[in-house]
């Protein structure tokens, strides 16, 4: 009977070491399928086309959208050269203060003439400067060497008009904005930006952005953002918000956002957060095999923390005190150095000189690690 019980017991043993073997097995199998999905999916090459291209020749005055656009390392062309800033304590003034700035308009005329034109309504005759002032120019400009923009202090030009005996652009900016400004063109002297939580060692310049060179933004993420207005205007629940349910009416155009860049085709909103480093290829490079990544490559250095200056309707001045800004913060407080402030969009870096145009094909080079970026702040 002894004999029998043993052997009962190695059969028992067989049997649950058996089991044992084929559920290690099984378990190993399915991790292994599992990381060979994660591994292909990561794989596929992410690509989106370029729809829209803004400049903004004054910083927080309206931008021009353009079929095509040079850039280097420090932005688009034209883009934020111009700053106004306080006539006394030389700090910069921004839409965040006076809403109507949205409704100043440059445009880059032939020539190289700015041509700033104000609503119509306002009674003020255009003005005119010089675009990209020569050196001869600028000898007899002012130049003032502590423009302060948020943390930084860097030098600019006092703008003349094109005609010496035409309009003075600070003194007519002063009288739109009803506040004593001067108009600035931006200095010889480089203007370095720290770098961001991702990119320690990462080294780059601006002009008069709020931080980085560029901002890229989705239409995938605009919609999703009109979406979710939507449900908050509607009164749904879980997204009700006092002044916003039953009043809010209208849409949320892209130019509140005041990006550079806009992509379409990542597939789902947010997905630019997910990248680190994209290139940009026109349609001729896009086919071509040999195409090298040396050519239009961005790096995705955060995501853009947001203000509330996108409350800003562009084309009437009027900002709203909670749309979009308490929509977002309801579901876009998402990164971790920042969590009390909502995101939209992503700041980058060119690290060539070239030329963007509207149809370039965006490839995704490299993804984020844990596709998060740690972020700076910032917005446009």
């Amino acid at each position: 009977m002894g004999g029998l019980n043993g052997f009962d017991n190695v059969e028992k043993w067989y049997l649950v070491s058996s089991r044992a073997v084929i559920m290690t097995a099984i378990s190993c199998s399915a991790l292994v399928i599992l990381a060979s999905i994660l591994l292909y999916r990561r794989s596929i090459t992410t690509r989106a086309k370029i729809t829209r291209i803004f400049v903004h020749p004054i910083k927080s005055c309206r931008g021009t959208s353009v079929l095509s656009c040079e850039y280097t390392p420090t932005g688009l062309r034209n883009d934020r050269t111009f700053v106004i800033i306080d006539k006394e304590t030389h700090r910069t003034v921004t839409a965040r203060d006076i809403p109507k700035m949205v409704l100043v308009h440059p445009h880059i005329d032939d020539g190289g003439i700015l041509r700033i034109q104000f609503p119509e309504d306002s009674g003020m005759s255009p003005l005119l400067v010089p675009l990209e002032p020569s050196p001869e120019v600028l000898a007899d400009w002012k130049r003032i060497e502590d423009v302060q923009i948020w943390s930084h202090t860097t030098d600019g030009y006092i703008c003349q008009s094109v005609d010496k005996n035409g309009i003075d652009p600070s003194t007519a900016l002063s009288k739109y904005l009803g506040k004593d400004v001067f108009l600035m063109f931006k200095g010889p002297t480089t203007r370095h930006v720290g770098p961001p939580a991702a990119f320690p060692h990462f080294q780059s310049a601006a002009v008069f952005q709020d931080g980085y060179a560029l901002l890229i933004a989705s239409e995938e993420s605009l919609v999703d953002v009109q979406q979710k207005v939507n449900l908050s205007a509607n009164g749904v629940e879980g997204w009700s918000i006092n002044g916003v349910a039953g009043v809010w009416e209208g849409e949320i155009v892209m130019e509140r956002f005041r990006p550079n860049i806009v992509i379409e085709g990542a597939g789902k909103p947010y997905a630019e957060e997910e990248w680190e480093e994209v290139v940009c290829c026109g349609k001729s490079e896009a086919g071509n095999k040999n195409a090298s990544s040396e050519y239009g490559r961005m790096i995705l250095v955060s995501r853009c923390t947001r203000c509330q200056l996108p409350n800003i309707e562009p084309t009437t001045g009027v900002q709203h005190k909670h749309v979009p800004y308490k929509v977002l913060a309801k579901y876009r407080r998402v990164d971790p150095l920042n969590p009390y402030t909502p995101c939209f969009g992503v700041n980058a870096v060119p690290k060539e000189s070239g030329i963007y145009r509207v149809g370039d094909t965006i490839t995704v080079a490299k993804y984020a690690k844990a596709g998060k970026l740690p972020t700076k702040p910032g917005s446009k």
